[in-house]
């Protein structure tokens, strides 16, 4: 099942389970795992919580100063999204988070460095469900995509294939989404492009 796809999954925005909600302890008749997801997702909201909140009182390039668990919520985050029993309110709001700690340079220097980041990423376009959930996915790419080496990476593992796949979707707001994605990569292409002919 991918991200977001769980329609009776029970847990709110806020990412706790509830008794005999979703999918976290089906692999648990004792509950212990279904106990550690819940406790792991209420820090995770929390975290998120305290992120919107920076996010509403100070600007994107200051956030590394307030905040400076940035990269590992996003690491965090990722490994939430890709467990695949996540509701689509928290499927969401942990693809805002992301988004807002790639958009801060400081933190996206960091994140950038995680293993296998533009191969989990790519995945969630297919992976996430909504379709403002695969909006959101592409605004993470732009941001990602200040580094050269992340424009490389996502060129090599046919991201661009997979963006413009989301164009069957034919829902107009993604379309948009994805015009918009593939002209800043032409951008950055044409820019790098007349660098080298000077």
């Amino acid at each position: 099942g991918g991200a977001g796809g769980g329609a009776d999954a029970e847990g709110g925005a806020d990412g706790k389970s509830t008794p005999g909600g979703g999918a976290a302890g089906a692999d648990s008749p004792d509950g212990a795992t279904s106990q550690l997801h819940a406790v792991r997702r209420e820090r995770l909201a929390e975290m998120l919580d305290a992120l919107l909140m920076v996010r509403e009182s100070e600007e994107f390039s200051g956030l590394h100063r307030v905040f400076d668990e940035a990269p590992a919520l996003f690491a965090e985050l990722l490994d939430e999204l890709e467990r695949g029993d996540v509701d689509e309110r928290l499927c969401l709001l942990c693809l805002r988070g992301a988004e807002i700690v790639a958009r801060d340079p400081v933190s996206r220097g960091h994140v950038i460095e995680l293993p296998d980041l533009v191969s989990r990423v790519l995945a969630l376009l297919e992976s996430v469900r909504p379709l403002p959930g695969k909006a959101l996915v592409l605004h993470v790419i732009k941001h990602l995509a200040e580094s050269a080496d992340v424009q490389m990476a996502i060129g090599r593992q046919q991201g661009f294939k997979k963006i413009v796949l989301l164009l069957v979707l034919r829902d107009p707001d993604l379309t948009r989404e994805v015009l918009a994605t593939l002209k800043l990569f032409l951008d950055i292409h044409r820019a790098d492009r007349a660098m080298l002919a000077e």
